[in-house]
């Protein structure tokens, strides 16, 4: 028997400063012997993963945080080559770390090739001031410019830009704009995500208090369709919701996620799901404590347990592979619920047919079908209520 695939995502809880709109959790101001601590724990706490799930095998690397590249160059090289390390190199497909603009030189560039990385994902947002000064983004449009330079010419591998679209108090034309400074730097992978404001956030409460104000959604639609086809006009295709890529350029870690394979979470804050072995309950979901005490002092990390129900499952299924071009697969979602899929959602292909197509092996949504996936999931999961039972 094959050892099932899985993902890695590793947690650097570390920024210079946070975000007004950031949910994840992170901390600044961290002296840096408790950063080390932390690093040398969280490495600990993905070799006690692979020990304890030896029949998977670890095929994507993702460091994300916070902002791994916060922690310096030779820092994060370092910690980056001890996990692959631990891994099988020959399995081992893809390796990411996020970065900031303002931390991009040719030495962090340099040091993380050699430490084995062929992804990095730069967080962007936007190059108009007002916009990252709207969001409590620190960094600058010259800086996110002179990171690309440098990506562009500096570094001989993959690499993939984040832009935020529906920041409070934009200008009408900022995201296409922002688009078309970005693509000029030649990326073949980019993420547009529409910004959500978190409720505990800062953001989120100058929401509540009326501070803020969202666009409307007729003009965020308007904007973030205009530039699908700026991005697909030079090659990059939509493949998953907030996500376009040249053919062969696609994320294969965040794949994973959407084709509901197991991932492994190492960090503080980090999430893991891992299947259970009893079908009624079929994945356990491993949430490590935000908190750096319960993680540096608790021999099992501080991590809590969580076994879902198959109607859980089944519903995080269909959430997350109709985001996808590809959908979602026949054998992945049976597996897991434990009946059919087209029979799980058949009142939903019924009322949304022109929405829906089938694959080769699954159920995917067309473009436009996508484009209300909000819509279709209420429906879909309305379904699931009355064909998949709830434990």
């Amino acid at each position: 028997m094959m050892p099932e695939t899985a993902g890695l995502y590793v947690h650097i809880p570390f920024c210079r400063a946070r975000c007004d709109y950031c949910d994840f959790f992170t901390r600044t101001s961290v002296a840096p012997e408790r950063l080390r601590a932390v690093l040398r724990r969280t490495r600990d706490h993905v070799e006690t993963l692979l020990t304890e799930h030896r029949s998977m095998r670890v095929r994507t690397l993702y460091v994300g945080g916070g902002t791994p590249s916060f922690v310096g160059p030779e820092c994060i090289a370092e910690f980056v080559r001890d996990v692959c390390g631990l891994l099988d190199g020959p399995d081992l497909r893809e390796v990411t770390v996020e970065v900031n603009p303002e931390d991009v030189t040719q030495t962090l560039l340099n040091q993380l090739a050699g430490a084995g990385v062929d992804r990095i994902s730069v967080g962007i947002q936007s190059f108009d001031a007002n916009a990252l000064a709207s969001i409590g983004r620190i960094g600058s449009a010259d800086a996110g410019r002179r990171a690309l330079q440098l990506i562009s010419t500096g570094w001989d591998h993959r690499w993939t830009a984040d832009l935020i679209a529906a920041i409070p108090g934009e200008r009408p034309n900022r995201l296409k704009e922002d688009a078309e400074i970005l693509l000029d730097y030649g990326p073949r992978h980019v993420s547009l995500y529409e910004l959500t404001i978190e409720e505990r956030t800062r953001l989120g409460l100058r929401f509540r208090r009326g501070l803020v104000k969202t666009p409307d959604n007729d003009r965020i639609a308007a904007q973030i369709a205009e530039v699908m086809w700026l991005l697909h006009d030079t090659g990059l295709q939509r493949y998953e919701v907030s996500n376009f890529a040249r053919p062969g350029d696609e994320s294969l870690h965040n794949a994973l996620y959407w084709d509901y394979a197991p991932y492994f979470g190492a960090g503080p804050g980090a999430v893991a799901s891992i299947p259970s072995g009893d079908p009624a309950r079929p994945i356990v979901r491993m949430t490590a404590p935000r908190s750096f005490d319960h993680y540096l002092s608790r021999l099992d990390y501080g991590v809590e347990t969580e076994a879902l129900t198959r109607r859980e499952c089944a519903a995080e299924v269909l959430m997350m592979g109709l985001r996808t071009r590809r959908g979602v697969k026949f054998e992945r979602f049976s597996n897991i619920a434990g009946v059919g899929l087209l029979d799980a959602i058949a009142a939903s292909r019924e009322r949304y047919a022109r929405f829906f197509r089938t694959t080769e092996n699954g159920v995917a949504l067309s473009e436009a079908g996508i484009n209300i996936l909000d819509s279709i999931l209420r429906e879909v999961f309305a379904d699931l209520d009355a064909t998949v039972p709830p434990a």
